[in-house]
């Protein structure tokens, strides 16, 4: 029992440590450029289609999903009506 509160003490150091290293950036006093482009990496530890049946998925499926099925239509919140994508008419 003590050995499993020394191992998370530890680790829950350790953490606080690598995000504070993280966080420390090395400012020189100089202003940043804004006008560059910056990318976002989206990285998930998991097996990312449980089934391909849109019925049966769950979990992290919708965002594969998204991209590969088409809907009938889909909703726009600024004109408050909907567009056709896959429906001819409705």
């Amino acid at each position: 029992m003590m050995l499993k509160r020394i191992i998370c003490t530890s680790m829950a150091l350790v953490l606080i440590m690598v995000m504070m290293a993280g966080c420390a950036g090395q400012n020189s006093g100089k202003t940043s450029d804004t006008s560059k482009v910056s990318v976002a990496t989206y990285v998930q530890n998991d097996e990312p289609i449980v089934d391909w049946d849109p019925a049966i998925s769950y979990c992290a499926d919708p965002h594969v999903f998204c991209n590969t099925y088409e809907t009938l239509l889909r909703y726009d919140a600024n004109t408050d009506k909907y567009i056709k994508v896959l429906a001819e008419d409705y």
